[in-house]
C-alpha cells in the first residue's frame, strides 16, 4: 500500500522553488535510501542500483541521456522530465552564439585586454602609453563581421526550442527553413507563419548558410549530420549544436572544418576531441544555465512527481505513457505498469474480478513496450491480493493508492 510519508531524495542541487512543489506530508532530502522518487539534472544513474521502493525518476531538465530508460521500465519506475521548461534559456543562448559566429566579437574583446596589459607593462616599465582610442581605431579592422539580416537559417526539430530559435532568427531579419517530420500540433500552432517548412532534408541543407538542430539524441538522430549531408550544404555553412552531443558526426565536422566548406562550428558541448578544432566557438553546457530556466524545470517536474505519487497521473514521462483518470473518489486506486503484450489488460481486468473485486473506472495507455493502466475500485484491496497481484505474469508494478493517503 502507499506510504502516508513520501520521500523524494535530490541526487543534484534542485532549485528551492521547485521544492515548494512538495506539500508538508513530504520529505524531501539528499538521502536515496527508502526514496519514493529521485529528483535529479545532470548525475549519471547508469550504474546506479534501483530500490524496490524506488517508483519514480524525476530529470529537472530536457534530455535523459544520464538515465537508463529501458531498465527503469522493466522496474515499473516512471522516468519524467521537463520538456520545454528550459526552451527560452537554450535559444537565447543559441541566438547569442549565431550573433557572435558573425562577428568576432570575443576577438575584440581579448584584442582590447592585450591593448590594456601593454599599457600597464608601458607605465610599470616607466614609459608613456600610447592612447588607448587610437590604439583602438588601429586593430579594430581586424574584428569586421557580417550581419545576420538577409542570411538563411535552417532550423531541424521545432519543438519549444526550435519554435523560439526561429521566431528570434525572423526577428533579426533572417529567412528561417524549417524542417520537422513529426511537429505536434501545439508546436505547430505556435511557429511563426514567416518560418518556410521543408518536407526534404537535403532540400533545406543545400540552401542554408546557418544550420541549427533541436532533436533528442537516440539512434535515429546519431550522426545525422554526417559527411554525406555536410557535403549538399553551401561552402563557408555555420553549424550550430545546442541539443546533444553526438547528433552531428565531429570526424566530418573536423574535415569541413579544415576543408573551409564549414566556416564555423558552435556547440555547447566541448568534448576531448572537439576542443582541438579550429574555427569553433565552445560555451561548457550553458544551454538552460540561467536561474529562471532551473527553476522552471525543478516545478515541472517535481509536480509531475507530485501527481504521479498522489493520483498515478502520468504527464511527459519519456518511458510510459501519458494517463490521467483525474481525482481518486474510489476507496483505492490501483496503478499498474505493464509489458504491452496481447491479452495482459483482459487477464489483468478478469483477475481483479474473480477476486471479487468491482472496478468503478478505468482507463489504460500504452507507449511502445510499455502500458499503464488506472483502476478505481469501490473497495478496499487487502494486502495478500496486492502481493498477489504483484507476481501477475508480465506485470513490472502494482501500487494500491488509498484515497485519504
Amino acid at each position: 500500500m502507499a506510504k502516508t510519508k513520501r520521500k523524494i531524495a535530490c541526487l543534484n542541487n534542485i532549485a528551492a522553488e521547485g521544492l515548494e512543489v512538495f506539500p508538508d506530508g513530504y520529505e524531501v532530502c539528499d538521502d536515496k535510501e527508502g526514496a519514493d522518487a529521485w529528483l535529479c539534472r545532470s548525475i549519471d544513474l547508469h550504474n546506479e542500483e534501483f530500490p524496490a521502493e524506488l517508483r519514480a525518476i524525476g530529470r529537472a531538465g530536457a534530455g535523459v541521456n544520464n538515465i537508463p530508460l529501458k531498465r527503469c521500465s522493466e522496474e515499473g519506475i516512471v522516468v519524467f522530465n521537463a520538456p520545454g521548461a528550459n526552451a527560452n534559456a537554450v535559444s537565447e543562448l543559441v541566438i547569442s552564439m549565431l550573433i557572435l559566429s558573425l562577428r568576432d566579437i570575443l576577438g575584440g574583446i581579448e584584442a582590447v585586454r592585450e591593448l590594456q596589459h601593454k599599457n600597464d607593462v608601458a607605465a610599470r616599465n616607466g614609459s608613456r602609453a600610447e592612447d588607448i582610442k587610437v590604439q583602438v581605431e588601429a586593430v579594430k579592422k581586424n574584428y569586421v563581421g557580417t550581419e545576420a539580416r538577409g542570411r538563411t537559417l535552417g532550423v531541424i526539430g521545432l519543438g519549444s526550442v526550435g519554435n523560439l530559435v526561429a521566431d528570434a532568427a525572423i526577428g533579426l531579419g533572417m529567412q528561417v527553413l524549417g524542417y520537422d517530420p513529426v511537429i505536434h500540433i501545439e508546436h505547430a500552432l505556435k511557429l511563426n507563419t514567416q518560418v518556410k517548412l521543408i518536407s526534404d532534408l537535403d532540400e533545406l541543407l543545400s540552401q542554408v548558410d546557418f544550420l541549427s538542430v533541436h532533436v533528442p539524441l537516440n539512434d535515429s538522430s546519431k550522426h545525422m549530420i554526417n559527411a554525406e549531408k555536410i557535403a549538399l550544404m553551401k561552402d563557408g555553412v555555420v553549424l550550430l549544436n545546442f541539443a546533444r552531443d553526438g547528433i552531428y558526426d565531429e570526424e566530418a565536422v573536423l574535415a569541413a572544418l579544415e576543408s573551409g566548406k564549414v566556416a564555423r562550428y558552435v556547440s555547447d558541448f566541448p568534448n576531448e576531441r572537439n576542443i582541438e578544432f579550429p574555427n569553433t566557438i565552445l560555451t561548457p553546457h550553458l544551454g538552460a544555465s540561467t536561474e529562471e530556466s532551473e527553476v522552471n524545470c525543478a516545478r515541472m517536474v517535481a509536480l509531475q512527481l507530485k501527481n504521479y505519487l498522489e493520483e498515478g497521473t502520468i504527464e511527459n514521462s519519456v518511458n510510459y505513457a501519458s494517463i490521467n483518470l483525474g481525482h481518486q473518489k474510489s476507496p483505492t486506486r490501483a496503478v499498474v505498469l505493464h509489458r504491452n503484450l496481447p491479452g495482459v489488460l483482459q487477464k489483468i481486468t478478469h483477475f481483479i474480478g474473480d477476486n471479487g473485486y468491482n472496478i468503478d473506472k478505468m482507463i489504460s495507455k500504452s507507449q511502445g513496450d510499455y502500458a499503464v493502466c488506472i483502476f478505481d475500485i469501490d473497495q478496499m484491496l487487502d494486502r495478500p491480493f496486492v502481493l498477489q497481484f504483484r507476481e501477475f505474469p508480465d506485470v513490472l508494478r502494482v501500487r494500491a493508492l488509498l484515497k485519504d493517503e
